[in-house]
């Protein structure tokens, strides 16, 4: 890989990449938000490549990516303000000497990205449509939209646990499992250690099965023209208040979800099951909206903060050669750590 400084290429994170990624605010000019696990994170990646740029000993600037096989995910692009641009100039070229150091930044990263392209990778990320900022970037690089995820939450402020809820904790059991989403594009059968994978079982047959993690989020400003006000009046709303702690916001986030028959009950009496199970009330499901365990998503009681949340959409952009393209009739697998 031809990595000139004052880009640095590395396998493993430094705690100056690290400091840089804790301070990152993600989202959109509405909705922002801040991980506050991203330690605990950072040490679960799976095969991680660093792509850092630094002045001195401080990185202001990362692109954190997951090697699976030939498809690469981009799991953080992180750059100091230094280098972001603003909505208004991303449509225009910037002026005077930041035009040099955002033109070297982004030959830069062009050709890293062409380079492993064009020997056989397959870079993929996710996108907010919402955020301008990053669907101009994508684009500049070479990306293309190539799926659509959907949000969903799934809420209860009791939730009770079903008898037949069982913790899976063997490794082969966990990946003949696994072996169902084998079909779907850029599956991976990597195995977070912060993981935990639980089924429904009824006399001895696995009627339902989802891997989970929990994420933890400090929310600095809700989606929406009231975003701001609401963040802000959020934990005196009881409606709200048991499901968003906006400065301490944690929730539990599934992959690997599958029912028998794609029955909503048997989704229903699952979700309700591992949120019992993790001591959480709030669920954040990201799928493929090819996926047909969603196929009937409207029979599901979701909870009143889907009535508030609704149904995000989330863009699957790629990168790749012609020769590697992938196929988009597949849906496409979601490991829910990508994601938080």
């Amino acid at each position: 890989m031809n990595i000139r400084p004052p880009f640095i290429l590395r396998e493993k994170h430094t705690e100056g990449i690290l400091k840089l990624l804790q301070q990152t605010t993600l989202g959109t000019d509405g909705a922002r938000y801040r991980h506050l696990n991203t330690e605990e994170i950072i040490h679960d990646l799976d095969d991680p490549l660093f792509l850092s740029l630094e002045r001195g000993e401080k990185v202001i600037g990362n692109i954190s990516l997951c090697r699976r096989g030939t498809n690469w995910y981009i799991r953080y692009f992180a750059f100091d303000s230094l280098f972001q641009s603003s909505k208004a100039s991303s449509r225009e070229t910037a002026k005077g000497s930041n035009e040099v150091k955002k033109s070297g930044l982004k030959d830069t990263i062009g050709a890293f990205f062409d380079e492993q392209s064009a020997a056989g990778i397959c870079f993929y990320a996710y996108i907010d449509p919402k955020n301008l900022r990053s669907k101009f970037m994508s684009e500049n690089f070479g990306f293309e939209t190539i799926a659509r995820l959907k949000t969903h939450s799934f809420s209860r402020s009791k939730p009770k646990r079903s008898q037949s809820l069982i913790e899976i904790s063997d490794p082969g059991r966990i990946r003949t499992l696994s072996q169902y989403f084998k079909h779907q594009l850029f599956y991976t059968d990597y195995q977070p250690k912060a993981n935990r994978f639980y089924a429904l079982e009824k006399n001895g047959e696995t009627l339902a099965f989802a891997r989970v993690r929990q994420a933890h989020w400090e929310i600095e400003r809700l989606p929406g023209k009231m975003g701001g006000l609401l963040t802000k009046l959020v934990p005196f709303l009881p409606a709200l208040n048991r499901f968003l702690v906006p400065s301490n916001h944690r929730f539990l986030v599934p992959d690997m979800v599958w029912a028998k028959d794609n029955k909503p009950q048997l989704l229903q009496e699952l979700f309700e099951s591992l949120l019992a199970a993790e001591n959480q009330r709030l669920i954040l499901w990201w799928a493929d909206e090819k996926d047909p365990v969603l196929q009937y998503d409207k029979q599901i009681s979701w909870g009143i903060f889907s009535w508030f949340l609704g149904n995000p959409s989330v863009d699957v952009v790629a990168k790749f050669s012609s020769e590697n393209k992938p196929d988009t009739e597949k849906p496409v697998f979601v490991c829910g750590i990508d994601l938080v």
